[in-house]
């Protein structure tokens, strides 16, 4: 999950690239590990395998990792294809396909130590919450978040690497409780090198995560298309076992 990947540039490049415009897809996200991962890494993330499997060889996949503010930004004004890992919530505007990969669920952790857990809303107000500046993590904690942004009951960060950050800012106790993707929590946690360990503190219902495609007037037809021919492929790879291979190699089923 650790490093940014290629430059805004490359997607200026791309223009003049043999391939030709038709034949790149520009994939913005954030690090999000193990969905999106370090690009030049042989685990690059189980979205961006499964995106390679639908749309490699004809088309080449160039992918640029950022914070997730401007993933939404780049790719709804059309300077990006796809963003990977968004919930229908996230971007209503956007294409989206039927399939989806995976499901989110987002936890509360909180230091191993703390007896806090999670049961209705009303429990967040004696607490101070980490979080994701412009993440969706699924109401009524949206709604608790919008409510409290200019209160210091709610703590976002910007940027990326944005899980271990969150995790020191839960160890030093600059937060009393975090909130993020159990997966990532997990993953996180299995790459550590240190001694800490944030302890689960109740989750709210998963949800699914999908590939959205841009709604900029020139991408429309290209997101429509792209997003049946993700779809028929998708359906294949999980009727033949590669999408189960793909997951379970990160761990996931």
């Amino acid at each position: 999950m650790k490093i940014l990947g290629l430059s805004g540039a490359i997607f200026l490049s791309a223009f003049s690239h043999s391939y030709g415009q038709d034949k790149i897809i520009r994939i913005a996200s954030d690090p999000w590990c193990p969905f999106v991962c370090a690009q030049n890494s042989d685990k690059p993330g189980i979205l961006i395998e499964v995106v390679k499997r639908v749309f490699e060889p004809e088309h080449r996949i160039l992918t640029d990792l950022m914070p997730w503010s401007r993933v939404i930004e780049e790719t709804r004004i059309g300077r990006a294809h796809i963003v990977i890992g968004a919930l229908k919530s996230d971007v209503p505007d956007f294409v989206f396909p039927r399939e989806s990969i995976v499901r989110q669920k987002s936890c509360f952790y909180v230091h191993p130590k703390s007896t806090w857990k999670f049961r209705e809303i009303k429990d967040l107000k004696s607490v101070r919450l980490g979080g994701v500046q412009d993440y969706k993590y699924g109401e009524p904690v949206d709604e608790y978040i919008r409510n409290h942004l200019d209160s210091d009951q709610v703590d976002l960060m910007s940027g990326i690497d944005t899980g271990e950050r969150l995790i020191k800012k839960l160890e030093s106790s600059r937060v009393d409780v975090i909130i993020e993707d159990e997966s990532v929590v997990r993953y996180l946690i299995s790459r550590s090198k240190g001694t800490f360990e944030p302890k689960q503190a109740g989750c709210l219902k998963s949800e699914a995560i999908y590939l959205a495609f841009s709604p900029a007037p020139g991408q429309i037809e290209f997101s429509k298309k792209r997003s049946q021919l993700f779809d028929q492929k998708v359906r294949a790879m999980r009727s033949d076992g590669r999408l189960r291979e793909i997951l379970g190699s990160y761990g996931l089923r």
